[in-house]
Protein backbone atom coordinates (compact mmCIF):
# COMPACT_ATOMS: atom_id res chain seq x y z
CA UNK A 1 0.00 0.00 0.00
CA UNK A 2 2.74 2.47 0.94
CA UNK A 3 4.51 1.91 -2.36
CA UNK A 4 1.32 2.77 -4.27
CA UNK A 5 0.73 5.85 -2.16
CA UNK A 6 4.33 6.96 -2.63
CA UNK A 7 4.02 6.62 -6.38
CA UNK A 8 0.91 8.80 -6.48
CA UNK A 9 1.66 11.36 -3.83
CA UNK A 10 4.90 12.92 -5.09
CA UNK A 11 5.94 15.89 -3.02
CA UNK A 12 8.92 18.20 -2.84
CA UNK A 13 10.75 19.14 0.34
CA UNK A 14 10.33 22.67 1.63
CA UNK A 15 12.85 24.78 3.44
CA UNK A 16 12.25 22.62 6.50
CA UNK A 17 11.52 23.13 10.15
CA UNK A 18 12.48 26.81 10.27
CA UNK A 19 9.73 27.85 7.85
CA UNK A 20 7.15 25.72 9.62
CA UNK A 21 8.04 27.26 12.96
CA UNK A 22 7.61 30.73 11.47
CA UNK A 23 4.24 29.88 9.95
CA UNK A 24 2.73 27.74 12.67
CA UNK A 25 4.80 28.28 15.80
CA UNK A 26 2.99 31.35 17.09
CA UNK A 27 -0.37 29.60 16.90
CA UNK A 28 0.81 26.71 19.04
CA UNK A 29 0.79 28.85 22.13
CA UNK A 30 -2.85 29.67 21.46
CA UNK A 31 -3.79 26.01 21.28
CA UNK A 32 -4.97 26.06 17.67
CA UNK A 33 -3.61 22.60 17.04
CA UNK A 34 -6.32 21.25 14.74
CA UNK A 35 -6.52 24.47 12.71
CA UNK A 36 -2.75 24.42 12.23
CA UNK A 37 -2.86 20.89 10.88
CA UNK A 38 -5.76 21.71 8.61
CA UNK A 39 -3.70 24.51 7.03
CA UNK A 40 -0.71 22.19 6.80
CA UNK A 41 -2.70 19.45 5.04
CA UNK A 42 -3.79 21.98 2.43
CA UNK A 43 -0.19 23.07 1.97
CA UNK A 44 0.97 19.48 1.53
CA UNK A 45 -1.75 18.30 -0.87
CA UNK A 46 -2.04 21.48 -2.97
CA UNK A 47 1.57 21.48 -4.13
CA UNK A 48 1.57 21.87 -7.94
CA UNK A 49 4.04 18.99 -8.22
CA UNK A 50 1.43 16.59 -6.82
CA UNK A 51 -1.48 17.50 -9.11
CA UNK A 52 -3.77 15.31 -7.04
CA UNK A 53 -7.13 14.33 -8.45
CA UNK A 54 -9.91 16.00 -6.41
CA UNK A 55 -11.14 12.78 -4.80
CA UNK A 56 -7.63 11.77 -3.70
CA UNK A 57 -6.99 15.19 -2.20
CA UNK A 58 -10.32 14.93 -0.37
CA UNK A 59 -9.46 11.40 0.79
CA UNK A 60 -6.20 12.53 2.42
CA UNK A 61 -7.98 15.32 4.29
CA UNK A 62 -10.86 13.06 5.28
CA UNK A 63 -8.64 10.28 6.62
CA UNK A 64 -6.38 12.67 8.51
CA UNK A 65 -9.22 14.59 10.14
CA UNK A 66 -11.09 11.37 10.91
CA UNK A 67 -7.99 10.12 12.75
CA UNK A 68 -7.72 13.40 14.68
CA UNK A 69 -11.33 13.45 15.87
CA UNK A 70 -11.24 9.74 16.76
CA UNK A 71 -7.94 10.10 18.62
CA UNK A 72 -9.38 12.88 20.78
CA UNK A 73 -12.48 10.79 21.48
CA UNK A 74 -10.39 7.74 22.38
CA UNK A 75 -8.05 9.54 24.75
CA UNK A 76 -11.09 10.92 26.56
CA UNK A 77 -12.66 7.50 26.87
CA UNK A 78 -9.42 6.18 28.32
CA UNK A 79 -9.11 8.85 30.99
CA UNK A 80 -8.84 7.17 34.38
CA UNK A 81 -10.03 10.32 36.10
CA UNK A 82 -13.15 10.45 33.98
CA UNK A 83 -12.35 14.04 33.10
CA UNK A 84 -11.18 15.68 29.90
CA UNK A 85 -7.56 16.74 29.63
CA UNK A 86 -6.79 19.51 27.15
CA UNK A 87 -3.15 18.45 27.18
CA UNK A 88 -3.99 14.83 26.28
CA UNK A 89 -6.39 16.03 23.58
CA UNK A 90 -3.68 18.11 21.92
CA UNK A 91 -1.07 15.39 22.10
CA UNK A 92 -3.50 12.87 20.58
CA UNK A 93 -4.44 15.24 17.75
CA UNK A 94 -0.81 16.05 16.92
CA UNK A 95 0.34 12.43 16.90
CA UNK A 96 -2.62 11.27 14.83
CA UNK A 97 -2.09 13.99 12.22
CA UNK A 98 1.66 13.39 11.99
CA UNK A 99 1.17 9.62 11.67
CA UNK A 100 -1.38 10.00 8.88
CA UNK A 101 0.87 12.30 6.85
CA UNK A 102 3.83 9.95 7.29
CA UNK A 103 1.73 7.14 5.78
CA UNK A 104 -0.26 9.02 3.12
CA UNK A 105 2.27 11.65 2.03
CA UNK A 106 5.67 10.19 2.89
CA UNK A 107 7.57 12.88 1.00
CA UNK A 108 6.01 15.47 3.32
CA UNK A 109 6.84 13.51 6.48
CA UNK A 110 9.79 15.74 7.41
CA UNK A 111 7.62 18.86 7.30
CA UNK A 112 4.97 17.14 9.39
CA UNK A 113 7.61 16.07 11.89
CA UNK A 114 8.78 19.66 12.25
CA UNK A 115 5.27 20.95 12.85
CA UNK A 116 4.55 18.18 15.36
CA UNK A 117 7.79 18.84 17.21
CA UNK A 118 6.95 22.55 17.53
CA UNK A 119 3.48 21.78 18.88
CA UNK A 120 4.56 19.01 21.25
CA UNK A 121 7.40 21.13 22.65
CA UNK A 122 4.76 23.48 24.03
CA UNK A 123 3.17 20.64 26.02
CA UNK A 124 4.69 19.65 29.37
CA UNK A 125 5.81 16.08 29.80
CA UNK A 126 3.69 13.74 31.88
CA UNK A 127 1.09 10.99 31.85
CA UNK A 128 -1.50 13.03 29.95
CA UNK A 129 0.91 13.79 27.13
CA UNK A 130 2.09 10.18 26.93
CA UNK A 131 -1.48 8.94 26.94
CA UNK A 132 -2.40 11.31 24.13
CA UNK A 133 0.56 10.27 21.99
CA UNK A 134 -0.30 6.60 22.40
CA UNK A 135 -3.94 7.19 21.44
CA UNK A 136 -2.96 9.22 18.39
CA UNK A 137 -0.64 6.52 17.08
CA UNK A 138 -3.15 3.73 17.72
CA UNK A 139 -6.06 5.50 16.07
CA UNK A 140 -4.01 6.52 13.02
CA UNK A 141 -2.95 2.91 12.50
CA UNK A 142 -6.56 1.78 12.84
CA UNK A 143 -7.84 4.30 10.27
CA UNK A 144 -5.11 3.34 7.81
CA UNK A 145 -5.96 -0.36 8.14
CA UNK A 146 -9.66 0.30 7.68
CA UNK A 147 -9.12 2.30 4.48
CA UNK A 148 -6.25 0.27 2.99
CA UNK A 149 -8.47 -1.55 0.47
CA UNK A 150 -11.20 1.04 -0.15
CA UNK A 151 -10.45 1.20 -3.90
CA UNK A 152 -9.92 4.95 -4.25
CA UNK A 153 -6.26 4.85 -5.28
CA UNK A 154 -6.34 1.77 -7.48
CA UNK A 155 -9.30 3.02 -9.52
CA UNK A 156 -7.86 6.52 -9.91
CA UNK A 157 -4.64 5.07 -11.28
CA UNK A 158 -6.50 3.03 -13.90
CA UNK A 159 -9.36 5.44 -14.64
CA UNK A 160 -8.59 9.20 -14.54
CA UNK A 161 -11.81 10.89 -13.42
CA UNK A 162 -11.33 14.47 -14.54
CA UNK A 163 -11.72 16.23 -17.85
CA UNK A 164 -14.25 15.41 -20.57
CA UNK A 165 -15.13 11.79 -21.14
CA UNK A 166 -13.78 10.18 -24.32
CA UNK A 167 -16.17 10.76 -27.19
CA UNK A 168 -17.52 7.28 -27.87
CA UNK A 169 -21.08 8.45 -28.35
CA UNK A 170 -21.74 6.86 -31.73
CA UNK A 171 -19.99 3.61 -30.82
CA UNK A 172 -21.80 3.26 -27.49
CA UNK A 173 -25.21 4.18 -28.89
CA UNK A 174 -24.87 1.65 -31.71
CA UNK A 175 -23.77 -1.08 -29.31
CA UNK A 176 -26.63 -0.44 -26.89
CA UNK A 177 -29.14 -0.35 -29.74
CA UNK A 178 -27.85 -3.77 -30.78
CA UNK A 179 -28.50 -5.16 -27.31
CA UNK A 180 -25.25 -4.46 -25.43
CA UNK A 181 -25.42 -3.40 -21.80
CA UNK A 182 -24.59 0.26 -21.07
CA UNK A 183 -21.20 0.85 -19.42
CA UNK A 184 -21.23 0.35 -15.68
CA UNK A 185 -19.74 3.08 -13.51
CA UNK A 186 -16.50 1.84 -11.93
CA UNK A 187 -16.88 4.35 -9.10
CA UNK A 188 -19.68 2.34 -7.59
CA UNK A 189 -17.12 -0.28 -6.52
CA UNK A 190 -15.18 2.27 -4.43
CA UNK A 191 -16.05 2.36 -0.72
CA UNK A 192 -17.21 5.77 0.56
CA UNK A 193 -16.62 6.92 4.12
CA UNK A 194 -20.22 7.25 5.30
CA UNK A 195 -22.50 6.84 2.29
CA UNK A 196 -23.66 3.31 1.56
CA UNK A 197 -22.36 3.58 -2.01
CA UNK A 198 -21.45 6.22 -4.56
CA UNK A 199 -24.90 5.81 -6.08
CA UNK A 200 -26.92 6.01 -2.85
CA UNK A 201 -28.25 9.48 -3.67
CA UNK A 202 -29.14 10.74 -7.13
CA UNK A 203 -28.81 14.23 -8.64
CA UNK A 204 -31.69 15.87 -10.43
CA UNK A 205 -31.43 15.93 -14.22
CA UNK A 206 -32.86 18.69 -16.45
CA UNK A 207 -35.07 16.28 -18.38
CA UNK A 208 -36.71 12.93 -17.88
CA UNK A 209 -38.18 10.18 -20.02
CA UNK A 210 -41.92 9.80 -19.63
CA UNK A 211 -43.78 6.49 -19.69
CA UNK A 212 -44.58 6.98 -23.36
CA UNK A 213 -40.87 7.26 -24.21
CA UNK A 214 -40.88 11.01 -24.81
CA UNK A 215 -38.21 13.24 -23.27
CA UNK A 216 -39.68 16.04 -21.19
CA UNK A 217 -38.07 19.06 -19.54
CA UNK A 218 -37.90 19.37 -15.76
CA UNK A 219 -38.95 23.00 -15.45
CA UNK A 220 -38.46 23.05 -11.67
CA UNK A 221 -34.72 22.68 -12.21
CA UNK A 222 -34.48 24.89 -15.29
CA UNK A 223 -36.37 27.74 -13.64
CA UNK A 224 -34.50 27.57 -10.33
CA UNK A 225 -33.61 30.98 -8.90
CA UNK A 226 -30.66 29.61 -6.92
CA UNK A 227 -28.10 31.94 -8.52
CA UNK A 228 -30.23 35.08 -8.51
CA UNK A 229 -28.85 36.25 -5.17
CA UNK A 230 -25.19 35.83 -6.18
CA UNK A 231 -23.45 39.22 -6.13
CA UNK A 232 -22.19 39.91 -9.64
CA UNK A 233 -21.15 43.51 -9.07
CA UNK A 234 -17.57 42.63 -8.08
CA UNK A 235 -14.64 43.29 -10.38
CA UNK A 236 -14.40 40.66 -13.15
CA UNK A 237 -11.46 38.86 -11.55
CA UNK A 238 -12.83 38.67 -7.99
CA UNK A 239 -15.01 35.58 -8.31
CA UNK A 240 -12.50 33.51 -10.32
CA UNK A 241 -9.70 34.40 -7.90
CA UNK A 242 -11.84 33.50 -4.88
CA UNK A 243 -12.38 29.98 -6.22
CA UNK A 244 -9.08 29.54 -8.04
CA UNK A 245 -7.78 26.92 -5.58
CA UNK A 246 -9.00 23.34 -5.60
CA UNK A 247 -12.45 22.96 -3.98
CA UNK A 248 -10.91 20.99 -1.10
CA UNK A 249 -8.39 23.73 -0.32
CA UNK A 250 -10.97 26.48 -0.82
CA UNK A 251 -13.52 24.95 1.54
CA UNK A 252 -11.02 24.15 4.25
CA UNK A 253 -9.86 27.76 4.00
CA UNK A 254 -13.48 28.86 4.45
CA UNK A 255 -13.90 26.52 7.42
CA UNK A 256 -10.88 28.07 9.16
CA UNK A 257 -12.32 31.54 8.57
CA UNK A 258 -15.80 30.51 9.74
CA UNK A 259 -14.61 29.05 13.07
CA UNK A 260 -12.16 31.87 13.85
CA UNK A 261 -13.16 33.62 17.06
CA UNK A 262 -16.09 31.29 17.76
CA UNK A 263 -14.54 29.95 20.95
CA UNK A 264 -14.79 26.29 19.93
CA UNK A 265 -13.00 23.66 21.95
CA UNK A 266 -10.34 21.50 20.35
CA UNK A 267 -12.79 18.59 20.08
CA UNK A 268 -15.43 20.83 18.51
CA UNK A 269 -12.96 22.14 15.94
CA UNK A 270 -11.89 18.58 15.15
CA UNK A 271 -15.52 17.58 14.58
CA UNK A 272 -16.15 20.50 12.19
CA UNK A 273 -13.11 19.70 10.05
CA UNK A 274 -13.89 15.97 10.07
CA UNK A 275 -17.49 16.53 8.98
CA UNK A 276 -16.40 18.89 6.22
CA UNK A 277 -13.74 16.65 4.74
CA UNK A 278 -15.69 13.42 5.04
CA UNK A 279 -18.57 15.11 3.21
CA UNK A 280 -16.21 16.47 0.54
CA UNK A 281 -14.68 13.02 -0.03
CA UNK A 282 -18.01 11.21 -0.36
CA UNK A 283 -19.43 14.03 -2.50
CA UNK A 284 -16.46 13.83 -4.87
CA UNK A 285 -16.89 10.08 -5.21
CA UNK A 286 -20.64 10.38 -5.82
CA UNK A 287 -20.19 13.16 -8.37
CA UNK A 288 -17.65 11.08 -10.29
CA UNK A 289 -20.04 8.13 -10.31
CA UNK A 290 -22.90 10.18 -11.73
CA UNK A 291 -20.68 12.08 -14.16
CA UNK A 292 -19.69 8.71 -15.59
CA UNK A 293 -23.25 7.37 -15.55
CA UNK A 294 -24.91 10.47 -16.97
CA UNK A 295 -21.97 11.17 -19.25
CA UNK A 296 -22.45 7.87 -21.09
CA UNK A 297 -25.26 6.59 -23.26
CA UNK A 298 -27.70 4.53 -21.23
CA UNK A 299 -31.00 2.85 -21.82
CA UNK A 300 -34.32 2.32 -20.15
CA UNK A 301 -37.31 0.12 -20.86
CA UNK A 302 -40.65 1.86 -21.27
CA UNK A 303 -43.90 -0.02 -20.76
CA UNK A 304 -47.04 1.46 -22.28
CA UNK A 305 -50.56 0.08 -22.63
CA UNK A 306 -52.39 0.30 -25.93
CA UNK A 307 -55.97 -0.57 -26.69
CA UNK A 308 -57.00 -3.00 -29.40
CA UNK A 309 -56.67 -0.30 -32.07
CA UNK A 310 -53.05 0.46 -31.08
CA UNK A 311 -53.88 3.77 -29.44
CA UNK A 312 -51.80 4.56 -26.30
CA UNK A 313 -53.77 4.57 -23.09
CA UNK A 314 -53.25 7.10 -20.32
CA UNK A 315 -50.63 6.14 -17.70
CA UNK A 316 -53.35 6.05 -15.04
CA UNK A 317 -54.97 3.17 -16.89
CA UNK A 318 -52.01 0.94 -16.14
CA UNK A 319 -52.86 1.10 -12.45
CA UNK A 320 -56.49 0.12 -12.98
CA UNK A 321 -56.85 -3.03 -15.11
CA UNK A 322 -60.62 -2.84 -14.81
CA UNK A 323 -60.56 0.09 -17.21
CA UNK A 324 -59.56 -2.29 -20.00
CA UNK A 325 -63.09 -3.65 -20.14
CA UNK A 326 -64.39 -0.26 -21.23
CA UNK A 327 -62.67 -0.54 -24.61
CA UNK A 328 -65.00 -1.95 -27.23
CA UNK A 329 -62.24 -2.81 -29.65
CA UNK A 330 -60.63 -5.65 -27.71
CA UNK A 331 -58.10 -6.43 -25.03
CA UNK A 332 -55.41 -3.93 -23.99
CA UNK A 333 -51.85 -4.80 -24.99
CA UNK A 334 -48.72 -4.09 -22.93
CA UNK A 335 -45.92 -2.82 -25.16
CA UNK A 336 -42.30 -2.75 -23.99
CA UNK A 337 -39.82 -0.52 -25.77
CA UNK A 338 -36.16 0.19 -25.24
CA UNK A 339 -35.33 3.89 -25.21
CA UNK A 340 -31.77 5.23 -25.49
CA UNK A 341 -30.92 8.15 -23.19
CA UNK A 342 -28.25 10.52 -24.58
CA UNK A 343 -25.24 11.48 -22.44
CA UNK A 344 -25.03 14.64 -20.38
CA UNK A 345 -21.29 15.42 -20.23
CA UNK A 346 -19.86 17.19 -17.15
CA UNK A 347 -23.08 16.66 -15.22
CA UNK A 348 -23.34 17.32 -12.33
CA UNK A 349 -20.64 19.93 -11.76
CA UNK A 350 -18.00 18.54 -9.41
CA UNK A 351 -17.13 21.92 -7.87
CA UNK A 352 -20.80 22.76 -7.31
CA UNK A 353 -21.40 19.36 -5.72
CA UNK A 354 -18.52 19.90 -3.32
CA UNK A 355 -19.84 23.37 -2.53
CA UNK A 356 -23.25 22.03 -1.56
CA UNK A 357 -21.69 19.25 0.52
CA UNK A 358 -19.40 21.70 2.31
CA UNK A 359 -22.28 24.00 3.14
CA UNK A 360 -24.37 21.23 4.68
CA UNK A 361 -21.43 19.74 6.60
CA UNK A 362 -20.23 23.06 8.00
CA UNK A 363 -23.71 24.06 9.11
CA UNK A 364 -24.10 20.68 10.81
CA UNK A 365 -20.73 21.08 12.50
CA UNK A 366 -21.09 24.71 13.56
CA UNK A 367 -24.84 24.44 14.23
CA UNK A 368 -25.49 27.85 12.68
CA UNK A 369 -25.25 29.71 9.37
CA UNK A 370 -26.20 33.23 10.32
CA UNK A 371 -22.82 34.67 11.28
CA UNK A 372 -20.65 36.20 8.60
CA UNK A 373 -16.93 35.73 8.12
CA UNK A 374 -14.05 37.30 6.25
CA UNK A 375 -12.03 35.21 3.84
CA UNK A 376 -8.46 36.09 2.96
CA UNK A 377 -7.53 34.56 -0.40
CA UNK A 378 -3.87 34.35 -1.30
CA UNK A 379 -2.93 33.30 -4.82
CA UNK A 380 0.46 33.12 -6.44
CA UNK A 381 1.82 36.39 -7.89
CA UNK A 382 -1.29 38.31 -6.81
CA UNK A 383 -2.12 40.52 -3.81
CA UNK A 384 -4.25 39.05 -1.04
CA UNK A 385 -7.94 39.26 -1.79
CA UNK A 386 -10.28 39.94 1.13
CA UNK A 387 -13.89 38.77 0.78
CA UNK A 388 -16.75 39.07 3.25
CA UNK A 389 -19.63 36.59 3.26
CA UNK A 390 -22.81 36.87 5.28
CA UNK A 391 -23.17 33.11 5.58
CA UNK A 392 -21.71 29.79 4.52
CA UNK A 393 -24.69 29.29 2.20
CA UNK A 394 -23.83 32.55 0.41
CA UNK A 395 -20.33 31.26 -0.27
CA UNK A 396 -21.63 27.87 -1.45
CA UNK A 397 -24.07 29.43 -3.92
CA UNK A 398 -21.27 31.59 -5.31
CA UNK A 399 -19.05 28.52 -5.63
CA UNK A 400 -21.72 26.70 -7.63
CA UNK A 401 -22.35 29.74 -9.81
CA UNK A 402 -18.65 30.21 -10.63
CA UNK A 403 -18.47 26.54 -11.61
CA UNK A 404 -20.87 27.29 -14.49
CA UNK A 405 -18.62 30.00 -15.95
CA UNK A 406 -15.90 27.68 -17.26
CA UNK A 407 -17.57 26.98 -20.60
CA UNK A 408 -18.04 23.26 -19.87
CA UNK A 409 -20.74 23.15 -17.22
CA UNK A 410 -24.30 24.25 -17.86
CA UNK A 411 -26.34 26.29 -15.42
CA UNK A 412 -28.37 23.17 -14.67
CA UNK A 413 -25.20 21.18 -13.92
CA UNK A 414 -24.28 23.79 -11.30
CA UNK A 415 -27.74 23.92 -9.73
CA UNK A 416 -28.14 20.15 -9.66
CA UNK A 417 -24.61 19.70 -8.30
CA UNK A 418 -25.21 22.17 -5.47
CA UNK A 419 -28.48 20.51 -4.46
CA UNK A 420 -26.98 17.04 -4.82
CA UNK A 421 -23.97 17.95 -2.69
CA UNK A 422 -26.16 19.45 0.02
CA UNK A 423 -28.09 16.19 0.28
CA UNK A 424 -24.82 14.25 0.55
CA UNK A 425 -23.48 16.60 3.22
CA UNK A 426 -26.60 16.20 5.33
CA UNK A 427 -26.52 12.41 4.99
CA UNK A 428 -22.83 12.18 5.90
CA UNK A 429 -23.34 14.41 8.94
CA UNK A 430 -26.30 12.33 10.08
CA UNK A 431 -24.46 9.03 9.74
CA UNK A 432 -21.26 10.43 11.28
CA UNK A 433 -23.03 11.64 14.41
CA UNK A 434 -25.08 8.45 14.70
CA UNK A 435 -21.88 6.36 14.53
CA UNK A 436 -20.34 8.34 17.39
CA UNK A 437 -23.22 8.06 19.84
Amino acid sequence: MNSIVSAIFRSVHSTGAFLLLLVFGSAVAHGEVVTDWNAAFAQYTAAPELALAPQLEARVHAMAHLAIVEAIAEVRRGSRRGSESALADRAAAVEAAKSMIAALLPDSASRAEALAAAQLAALPEGNDKARGLASGRAVAARVLRARAADGWIALTMSHPPYGPLPDRSEELARAIADGAAPPRSPWRSVRPFFLKSAGQLEPAVPSFTAVDGSVRVDYDLLQSKLFNAVDRTNAPDVLPRTWDASPVVAWNRIARAAIAGRGLTLAEEARVFALLNLALADAALSALHWRFTLGSWSDMFIETWADGRGRPMSPSATTAPAVFDSFQSGTAVLETRRVLVPPRPNYPSLAATLGGAAQAALIAGLKFDHAGFTLEVTNRDAPTLSRSFGSIAEAARECAFVATLDGRHTREAGIAGYQFGAAIGREVARRFDRARR
